[in-house]
């Protein structure tokens, strides 16, 4: 009984709040100023010698350095990938608490699943399942397809990963600083789209629902918290059948799932670590709950149909062809919208109760780190490959974070992925054509080098990195015009 009432005394504390405003009071990392330093030190060094660096003219390299001097200034997520940076939380958290003046918040990304991204091999994790000899530092997917149980797995997941982060974040000196909790990026997501598929098993499916589950409800004992669970983007979930009308779908099944989470959940983060555009909001004339008898029918033909009927209008810019498709979450605006929409109908269905905001429905965070070009992609035979998604050569630097988002329930533009990190490497002998150097790429992803939006697909430019590690080349790229 303390403990339930120890939760609803959380609940009512938090609704209300944009835990995002201040924006200039959340957590501005060091070490990711360290990394911008290190980078200017690099275009300095070029400039002196009047030498462009790889295909990047001297003019571009002047553009980058100072862009790069606002940029320092920026707050960012930081990323918990591994067991071993929950120490590196803790040194955050005193940093923030040696700082009063200056910090009220930090933003964290939970991300160390048992079968992390199972869909993709950049950033394959630390806990396997699986618990053969190779598995144990790098769960690839011949890893995660033969895994038959993950009783170990989710227990090591649990204890040595949630339980330690759990406890770290109840600590009674950090009890006033607020913590903003984004779930485990691309797991959720993965289950309508790909179960079943690359290493998406059952196994890894009811592991991410239990993982969680978990998550969840041991973050939720936290003082001041602030959690919100990743839902892809438009050009991953925007389809109705993702949302409602597949085995797996993300509300019925998924959301379902969860349900006993969702009061403790504020909402949900878009576009993690991805390039899509943000777009305007249409002016969509939602139907009213009580007029809706087949979501899908309604979601499929008459909002599609809305962009079809006033295609000259900004908020149905198109550059990756979804409408084409059945899908009317064309920008990442109209997707927060299409989403929230969606919920609205399931909980008015019941089939999922209502989160932990004053209206019942969800909040979101759009990630705008990398999105800032209308269109990221090239345009090839009249169409954009916009299912790519490693180092796009494209990206720029997006909206610079804020609370002054054009749709109310967006708590924040923010900037999720820091960056400067790659996305994933390549191992020239396979794909791209990149110039090697001292390089090593132990995450090899066939989805890094292959299209000529990746970064390293062309003989001029740097192999990119490990994903997570920093990239000078895109870092200087995102911050040209």
């Amino acid at each position: 009984m303390r403990f339930f009432l120890f939760l609803i005394t959380q609940i009512m504390t938090v609704i209300g709040i944009n835990p995002f405003d201040p924006i200039h009071k959340i957590y501005l990392n060091s070490d990711l100023s360290k990394h911008m330093n290190q980078t200017q030190e690099l275009i300095s060094d070029y400039l002196l010698k009047n030498k462009q660096y790889y295909d990047l003219s001297v003019f571009e390299l002047r553009e980058a350095y100072d862009n790069i001097e606002t940029i320092k200034t920026i707050p960012s997520a930081f990323w918990i990938d591994k067991k071993d940076k929950i120490p590196k939380v803790k040194l955050l958290l005193d940093e923030i608490n040696q700082q009063k003046d200056l910090y009220n918040t930090i933003v964290l990304i939970v991300y160390d699943l048992p079968n992390r991204d199972c869909a993709a091999l950049a950033s394959n994790g630390e806990i396997c399942c699986n618990q053969d000899k190779e598995c144990q530092h790098t769960c690839t997917q011949t890893c995660q397809l033969q895994s038959t149980v993950c009783d170990t797995g989710i227990n090591e997941y649990k204890s040595d990963y949630i339980d330690e982060l759990t406890e770290l974040l109840k600590a009674k000196e950090y009890e006033w600083i607020r913590k903003i909790l984004i779930i485990e990026p691309d797991s959720l997501p993965n289950i309508p789209t790909n179960n079943g598929a690359y290493g998406c098993s059952e196994i890894t499916t009811d592991t991410y629902l239990l993982g969680i589950q978990y998550t969840i409800n041991q973050l939720a004992s936290i003082p001041n918290y602030f959690i919100y669970l990743d839902i892809g983007h438009e050009g991953w979930l925007g389809w109705c059948n993702n949302l409602f009308d597949k085995e797996y779908s993300f509300i019925p099944y998924v959301l379902y799932t969860l349900r006993d989470q969702i009061p403790y959940i504020r909402g949900f983060a878009s576009n993690v670590a991805n390039y899509q555009n943000i777009g305007m909001p249409c002016l969509y004339p939602f139907k009213e709950m009580s007029e809706i008898t087949d979501f899908c029918s309604y979601y499929n033909q008459y909002l599609v149909g809305y962009c079809k009927e006033n295609i000259g209008e900004e908020c149905c810019y198109d550059p990756c062809g979804l409408l084409e498709m059945y899908n009317p979450a064309n920008n990442e605006l109209n997707y927060v919208q299409l989403f929230r929409h969606a919920i609205e109908y399931a909980i008015d269905q019941k089939m999922i109760p209502s989160f932990q905001t004053e209206t019942g429905l969800p909040n979101f965070i759009i990630d705008t780190s990398r999105n800032g070009a209308k269109n990221s992609y090239s345009v090839i035979d009249g169409k954009s490959e916009c299912s790519t998604w490693c180092n796009i050569r494209g990206g720029k630097i997006g909206i610079h974070p804020t609370i002054d988002t054009p749709l109310s329930y967006i708590d924040a533009y923010f900037w999720l992925k820091t960056p400067g990190e790659s996305d994933g490497c390549i191992q020239p002998q396979n794909q791209g054509k990149c110039l090697v150097g001292d390089y090593t790429c132990s995450r090899y992803d066939a989805n890094c080098g292959t299209h000529y939006d990746n970064i390293g697909y062309m003989n001029v430019e740097p192999c990119p990195p490990e994903a997570g590690e920093w990239f000078d080349y895109q870092f200087i790229r995102l911050n040209l015009e």
